[in-house]
């Protein structure tokens, strides 16, 4: 006996086939046209974009070290629109430039304290200091001219292998 023979009243009606919740209407466990749709015709970022700013000032909380659901909560917009925009390519490449911006303003902040860090060493290394604070100063200015220097060979070999790389792509085109 079906639903509408014991309760009197008709089943409820199937939803559309082409509703926008994922698989309604489909058994066989399909989403849909309007998912497969979307997820091949991704958000074009244009000038024409009314949401342009948010999804730059998105790009800009993420290369900062913030959540999208954070960002999204803030902005009032909703959780799953925020995660589909950093989910494109273009958002993941603008927060990639605005990070090594970011890393490259922290070194040059960095550069900077380094000079006075090692002025501050090289005045503990004076005789009136006590035996323990030079040997301290002397071993701290060693380590790091060691680090430096494995540093600065490793870049060295890394833009060698990068040229030839580029050299023999070139050679194969």
């Amino acid at each position: 006996m079906g639903r509408a023979a014991r309760t009197g009243r008709a089943a409820p009606a199937a939803p559309r086939a082409d509703c926008r919740d994922g698989a309604a209407g489909h058994t066989d466990g399909t989403q849909g046209e309007w998912h497969d749709w979307h997820r091949n015709h991704p958000i074009a970022f244009t000038q024409l974009n009314i949401n342009k700013d948010k999804i730059e000032s998105l790009a800009r909380a993420l290369a900062a070290g913030d959540s999208a659901a954070a960002w999204a909560e803030a902005h009032a917009v909703p959780r799953r629109t925020a995660y589909r925009w950093a989910a494109e390519a273009d958002v993941k490449a603008q927060v990639r430039g605005l990070r090594q911006g970011l890393v490259t303003d922290a070194v040059g902040k960095l550069a900077g304290a380094a000079t006075a860090a090692v002025e501050t060493l090289r005045g503990l290394l004076a005789e009136g200091q006590p035996a323990t604070v030079r040997l301290g100063a002397a071993r701290a200015i060693l380590t790091a001219l060691i680090d430096v220097q494995t540093h600065a060979e490793l870049a060295d070999r890394v833009a060698h292998l990068e040229e030839l790389a580029d050299a023999q792509r070139q050679d194969e085109a």
